[in-house]
C-alpha cells in the first residue's frame, strides 16, 4: 500500500529541502510541519569555503574511503608545539594541502566557475604566548573562487598547553 502525499507537501527533486515547522504560543493554532520551497543549498564562494573549511578540520586518515582526504591541521591542536615558526609552517602546509585536494576534487567533478576554488591564503597569523593556558595561535584563511569572490574562514584557536 502506498501512502498519499498531502497536497501541501511541496515536490522535490532532490534531497535539497528545507524541514520547516510553525510553533506558537497559540493554543488554538496546530503545530505545523512541511517543506520550505525555497532552497537553501550552498552555491558560490559559500559552497567553496565549506568545502575548504571540511578539508582542512578533517584529519588526514580518518576518511576509511580516502584516507588521503584531510590534513594534518587538527594535529596542532594536540600538539605542545610553542614555536611561531613552526606552527605558522604546520598550518600553511595544512592550508596548501586542503587547496591542492579540493582542486582535483573539482576539476574530476566539473564544477562550475562560481564553485571552483582558485586559492587559500594564511591571513591575520597571531601568536600571543601571553595567553591565560599557554601560547594561543589565531589565523584566518581568505579563500578565493574562480569568479573572483572571496571569503574569511575564522579558524578555531590553537592553545598550546
Amino acid at each position: 500500500m502506498v501512502r498519499p502525499v498531502s497536497p501541501t507537501t511541496t515536490s522535490t527533486t532532490g534531497l535539497d529541502t528545507n524541514v520547516i515547522s510553525k510553533i506558537t504560543l497559540d493554543g488554538d493554532q496546530a503545530v505545523g510541519i512541511g517543506f520550505d520551497p525555497a532552497s537553501t543549498k550552498v552555491a558560490g564562494v559559500m559552497k567553496v569555503a565549506n568545502m575548504f573549511f571540511k578539508l582542512l578540520l578533517t584529519r588526514k586518515g580518518s576518511n576509511p574511503i580516502s584516507q588521503d582526504e584531510g590534513t594534518e591541521l587538527v594535529d596542532l591542536f594536540e600538539s605542545n608545539v610553542a614555536d611561531e615558526a613552526v606552527l605558522f609552517a604546520c598550518a600553511k602546509n595544512a592550508v596548501d594541502d586542503a587547496l591542492e585536494q579540493i582542486l582535483i576534487l573539482q576539476e574530476r567533478a566539473g564544477a562550475v566557475t562560481e564553485e571552483q576554488i582558485s586559492n587559500a591564503d594564511i591571513s591575520d597569523f597571531v601568536f600571543d604566548e601571553t595567553a591565560g593556558n599557554g601560547p594561543k595561535v589565531d589565523f584566518s584563511v581568505d579563500v578565493y573562487n574562480a569568479a573572483g569572490e572571496s571569503f574569511t574562514l575564522e579558524i578555531p584557536s590553537i592553545v598550546v598547553s
